[in-house]
């Protein structure tokens, strides 16, 4: 496919640019030249320059505008940048963007920041909701409401008196959600409703239900809107373009299957892929035997590495604990009681999450890195807390001394809390982290107060 400059107001992003050159010699002219340009090659040195050649693919020479203007052709297009900044196009490497563009068809998402915004929010959809239907509110993390707390059936029944509003938290293992009366009459859950294994009803003192359940979505039995898969290639598509808006070029999906690389190539053949992805195969691990998880490895409709430069497929995906921003972090040492009300903990002991409700144990992570690292995979895992990050680093120092995977690049997504030895030990089997600095942005002020300095010091530790 052929690779089109995007031009910004203040930024041109046109691909990774190779160390600054001066173009000499004779050569056959460029297809496209950029002038009158910062250029940020980010080489060793940090070279700026005033200009850059493409070739096919290629950046064919970076140097000064005159220099750069002599390997023009009759057919060379050429971008006037007018003295914006050129960089190199950005690497997004976490996004979890087929699952966003289905949703965003059903539910666009809008972040909600306090109580009263979500009041509005459901007061409107109500206004707009027909027979039958139901209020759902997007996903709003605990941590980006102003008030530091959910919102509870009073705030439901204010805004939506006769619609049936349901708000849900839902992270891994997590499942938390809220009902009006509406809902709660919708699904005739009571005193008496039995609760299925592994849900949680909750009730006040006086037998009635307060409207919160944990892990109890089969009691509810609401309308969905059927997305065609047309529908869904177009959403992602524009999700696509949106990346590339903002500067991205590459992404990495971050929990995917088969089906999502065949979205993505089917993209590519309709000429609407504008970026390059590299697809992450999550997979469970029920059943924490080697020879199940080598038949589960085995049974995937793709191989590693396989694809092109466009869509290829990238290691494989365990979750191992929960999240920073829920409270289900693996950490060494007990949640401080500061956390405990925004995390909703009431155990003084609890230290967090492991396996994510999937029955995996330390040892299925061993088997799991030593199965795929013998199959000759590249390989990841969702870990979050120090203790969770402990864990994976046995497993791959167990798994190198079978068959060494120094060159694999383990990747450890998001490893918070993390200490100096552990980055030491994590450079020397090899791994690499996959972190996300903008929780600093749209969670710091939460997480400080709730886990204090001690923990967020060590938050993400980028330079260390």
């Amino acid at each position: 496919m052929p690779t089109k400059p995007l031009l910004r107001t203040a930024v041109a992003v046109i691909g990774l640019l190779s160390a600054a050159t001066s173009p000499t010699g004779q050569q056959p002219p460029v297809d496209l030249i950029v002038i009158n340009a910062k250029v940020l090659t980010v080489d060793a040195r940090n070279t700026q320059a005033e200009a850059v050649a493409i070739r096919g693919n290629t950046f064919a020479a970076v140097g000064t505008t005159a220099a750069i203007r002599k390997l023009a052709g009759p057919n060379t297009r050429v971008i006037d940048a007018g003295g914006r900044t050129v960089v190199p196009g950005f690497i997004e490497s976490h996004v979890h963007a087929t699952g966003v563009a289905r949703s965003e068809v059903s539910q666009p998402f809008i972040q909600l920041n306090s109580i009263q915004e979500i009041k509005d929010w459901v007061r409107a959809r109500a206004k707009e909701a027909g027979p039958g239907s139901w209020v759902q509110l997007p996903r709003i993390d605990v941590t980006r409401i102003k008030e530091g707390r959910l919102p509870n059936k009073a705030d439901l029944d204010q805004a939506a008196p006769n619609v049936p509003t349901v708000y849900t938290w839902q992270y891994a293992n997590r499942n938390i959600q809220i009902l009006n009366d509406a809902a709660i009459k919708a699904a005739k859950i009571s005193k008496a409703t039995v609760a299925p294994k592994g849900c949680t009803l909750h009730f006040s003192p006086n037998g009635e239900f307060t409207g919160r359940m944990e892990s109890c979505q089969s009691l509810l039995d609401i309308p969905q809107r059927e997305v065609t898969e047309a529908q869904y290639l177009d959403s992602l598509a524009a999700l696509m373009k949106r990346y590339n808006e903002v500067g991205i070029t590459s992404i990495g999906e971050r929990s995917s299957n088969a089906e999502g690389v065949k979205n993505y190539q089917q993209l590519k053949t309709q000429g609407r892929l504008p970026l390059r992805v590299r697809v992450t195969i999550r997979i469970g691990t029920g059943d924490n035997s080697e020879a199940a998880i080598e038949r589960i490895i085995t049974g995937l409709a793709v191989k590693y590495d396989e694809g092109d430069d466009w869509v290829r497929v990238g290691p494989l995906k365990i979750g191992v604990d929960g999240g920073a921003l829920y409270g289900t972090a693996m950490m060494r040492e007990p949640y401080p009681p500061t956390s405990h009300e925004l995390y909703g903990i009431t155990d003084p002991k609890y230290r967090g999450e492991f396996g994510r409700g999937q029955g995996l144990t330390a040892d299925g992570v061993k088997n799991y890195v030593r199965v795929g690292n013998r199959l000759g995979w590249q390989l990841s895992s969702h870990v979050t807390g120090d203790r969770g990050v402990d864990i994976v680093l046995d497993a791959i120092e167990a798994a190198n001394k079978e068959k060494s995977m120094l060159d694999k690049r383990y990747n450890v997504i998001h490893a918070y809390f993390a200490s100096a030895e552990t980055a030491k030990r994590a450079a020397s089997l090899g791994a690499v982290v996959d972190t996300q600095p903008m929780w600093f942005y749209k969670d710091g002020d939460a997480l400080l107060k709730a886990l204090g300095p001690k923990y967020m010091n060590t938050f993400i530790v980028v330079k260390t």
